[in-house]
């Protein structure tokens, strides 16, 4: 979508959310159209009214999250992904984002744990597989990258970094096959 029909969209939610004053999928929505407008302390406030509206609602949770990181609040971010995991544990979305931030602030092994809970649950997403490769290469876990690169070529087929990322891996750990 361009940010014309992110506009129009807002503007259409915006309208539900007058007719339904205490809609959380609308304010979720338009604070979706918001994120995507790159207008995130918008996006925060209409993600707090859906949770205002709904406490359980996992999605606005999870796209708080993301926003809060878009703003460089990482710390924040991290919180409500934890909110939206303990509501929906089995969303792997959930644990990419925090494993997200945490890489951000450099705690490698819960990003590392947050990633492979990802692909167990949701081997079929190329994000949670390509999100083990970063992590591994970062770790200098060079045998890792290499299998698990091999495994995404073999899912989802050539990715343009993918070889960048094996050789970078080699040249780090010289006895890397």
């Amino acid at each position: 979508m361009d940010a014309k029909e992110y506009e129009n969209a807002i503007e259409a939610f915006r309208m539900v959310s007058h007719e339904h004053p205490i809609s959380p999928d609308a304010f979720n929505n338009i604070g979706c159209a918001l994120l995507n407008l790159e207008r995130y302390d918008e996006a925060v406030r209409e993600f707090d009214l859906a949770i205002k509206h709904n406490s359980q609602h996992f999605e606005a949770y999870m796209n708080k999250g993301l926003a809060l990181f878009e703003l460089g609040e990482i710390k924040e971010s991290v919180e409500f992904n934890n909110r939206a995991i303990e509501i929906e544990p089995n969303d792997s979305h959930n644990y990419i984002n925090r494993g997200t931030s945490y890489r951000t602030l450099n705690l490698d092994q819960k990003a590392l744990y947050d990633y492979e809970t990802a692909y167990d649950l949701d081997p079929s997403l190329p994000l949670a597989l390509g999100n083990l490769i970063t992590i591994h290469k970062k770790l200098e876990n060079c045998n890792e990258v290499l299998r698990l690169s091999k495994l995404y070529i073999y899912k989802h087929g050539s990715r343009n970094d993918l070889e960048e990322i094996v050789k970078d891996c080699a040249s780090l750990v010289p006895d890397c096959e």
